[in-house]
Formats: structure tokens, sequence, C-alpha cells
């Protein structure tokens, strides 16, 4: 897939993400989602989740809390202060006691949410088959890569 993304955009978007992943919290990455019109980033602890809040979202959008009560995962939908749609995922430390099919199934659950923050931000009515299939998959890939790359770090 070509990215039809302006250069100026892009090199806009890479210094926000830039000045959070040279600071303290480098794991706070956006997953490589340049088809989207949608920034999608995960959070693995709260302080990650609060630096995020603050350099992205816009002062009204911001969420305090990065997972809901009794859970080990929530889904963060907002705006930056340009007004480009942000999707926070974010995984607490109980994501960890929980073997690999329980955690894909935790990791499909939220990326089920990123996928209606989506198609509810781009007005989407119909989303056919392929394309929240092959979104799904991407999405799930990509944040199991960081859960696994926390668990080898624990």
């Amino acid at each position: 897939m070509t990215d039809s993304m302006p250069a100026s955009k892009r090199s806009k978007d890479s210094s926000l993400e830039c000045s959070l992943s040279e600071g303290k919290f480098p794991s706070i990455q956006p997953l490589d989602m340049n088809f989207l019109p949608s920034k999608v980033f995960t959070c693995f602890s709260q302080g990650e989740f609060d630096a995020l809040n603050k350099e992205f979202m816009r002062k009204g959008d911001q969420e305090s809390a990065y997972l809901t009560e009794n859970a080990d995962a929530t889904t963060h939908c907002g705006y930056d202060k340009d007004g480009k749609h942000l999707i926070a995922v974010c995984f607490g430390p109980g994501i960890l006691k929980y073997n690999m099919p329980e955690v894909a199934e935790i990791v499909a659950h939220e990326v089920f949410h990123v996928i209606q923050c989506i198609d509810n931000h781009i007005a989407e009515k119909n989303p056919g088959i392929e394309y929240p299939a092959y979104l799904m998959g991407h999405l799930v890939r990509e944040c199991m890569r960081g859960i696994i790359k926390l668990r080898k770090s624990k």
C-alpha cells in the first residue's frame, strides 16, 4: 500500500513521535499505521499514558485513568492539538499474568474498540468484510509484539 500522506505532514507527525520516544518513555511509539487517518499508540503504564495524554491530547479530550476499574486493558480515543485523531491502547501490568491465548483474546477485544474508534472518526457506516479483518490482524500482531517485548523485559 502506498503512503499518500504529504511529506510535510509526515515530518510533523514524526517530530511529535520523537519527542516522546527520545524522552522518559521510549516505548511510546505509534503502531505502523500510516495507511489510516488515525495514529494508534500502545501504553504499558500510567506514566506512559500521562505522557501521551499531555503531549498529544487536546485539553478537553484528556483522560485521567489509563485503565478503567478492574480492567487489564483499555482503549481511549481523542485528538491532538492539531485535530489529528489519536487512539491509545493501554495494557496494565495485569496483562502479564495471562497465558498467550488469553492475552490474544484481550488484545483482540481492545483492537475491536480501535476499529470502532476509527470507523466513528471517519463516519464509516458499512466497513465491508475485508477491511476490518485485515486491520484487526495487523493491529493484533503489532500489539502482541509490544506485549512480548514487555514480557521479555520483566
